[in-house]
């Protein structure tokens, strides 16, 4: 499906303008959803690559609807009961707290299949408040569950993310060349962020002018870090590096979290200015304050 290269290219050097990619990833995927609607196909596929899409944008009331039935969204009932769209909407949703829808799409996809119970069950730990241990224990028990790579790489993203590193499995998917190499660096950085922040960033800092996963990543860090102005420059230059509004506005969100009223307004007629960085923000975009960045490695 063209839609899905489109939306891996979206993620490094190779896309000359996001925006314009995003814009038809989106397009193209409605337009394969609704043509398999028409003859009854597996609609669910072009489901999940318009709820990735949208989470770009970022807008997660729009991505979920891709997989909630009337009247909460948008799917068919036949959508709807797809076990591995409703597993993947509901890991969104517990990440983004939305426990409730979360535990409903959870429920729809276990009434379905039990393929995605573990990682679900581990999602939800992190959604409620668990512990770390508790957390890597469970995300643990999802590796050793997972039924394929995609799967394994979920598990092993959230134990990087809990610090857990190396991760043998990861180490198994990389030599088969299963993992990019701009986001086995962000998991390293992820997991050593925990004792080495600044040798996290090292790891990443020389990737920011091929890979939006670091540049994002980058800037997860340094917020988290107490330098929410620094996250901001990161995710600016990337904006004008990669033409790419999105990260433009991901920086607005940043100030603002941090405080910086000043900041923020500066960073808002930098975006709304007619320059070749930013532009017009694109339509359709769903900008809401202190929004989380707008990662795509969930």
């Amino acid at each position: 499906m063209i839609a899905r290269t489109l939306l891996d290219r979206l993620q490094t050097h190779k896309s000359p303008s996001r925006d314009a990619d995003l814009r038809r990833v989106l397009r193209l995927a409605e337009a394969a959803r609704a043509d398999r609607r028409r003859w009854d196909g597996p609609s669910d596929a072009a489901a999940a690559v318009l709820l990735q899409a949208r989470l770009l944008l970022p807008d997660t009331d729009a991505a979920l609807a891709a997989a909630l039935p009337a009247p909460q969204g948008e799917a068919t009932a036949t959508e709807a009961a797809a076990p591995g769209l409703a597993a993947f909407a509901a890991r969104i949703a517990y990440r983004d707290g939305r426990t409730d829808t979360a535990d409903a799409l959870a429920a729809r996809s276990a009434s379905a299949s039990d393929r995605y119970a573990a990682e679900l069950a581990a999602a939800r730990a992190a959604a409620i408040g668990a512990s770390e241990d508790e957390q890597r224990r469970l995300w643990g028990e999802a590796l050793e569950a997972a039924g394929d790579d995609e799967q394994r790489l979920t598990a092993c993203k959230r134990l990087a993310e809990l610090g857990q590193w190396p991760i043998p499995v990861l180490e198994g998917l990389r030599a088969a060349d299963s993992v990019a190499r701009d986001l086995y660096a962000v998991m390293e950085a992820k997991a050593r962020h925990h004792g080495d922040p600044a040798g996290a960033l090292r790891l990443l800092r020389p990737l920011q002018n091929t890979s939006v996963y670091a540049v994002i990543a980058m800037a997860e860090l340094l917020e988290a870090d107490g330098h929410p102005e620094q996250a901001a420059q990161v995710l600016q230059q990337g904006g004008t590096r990669f033409a790419d509004v999105h990260l433009d506005l991901a920086a607005l969100d940043v100030l603002r979290r941090g405080g910086d009223q000043q900041g923020a307004e500066t960073q808002a007629f930098r975006i709304l200015a007619p320059t070749p960085s930013s532009g017009t923000p694109p339509a359709g975009l769903a900008y809401r304050p202190s929004a989380p960045l707008p990662s795509s490695a969930s």
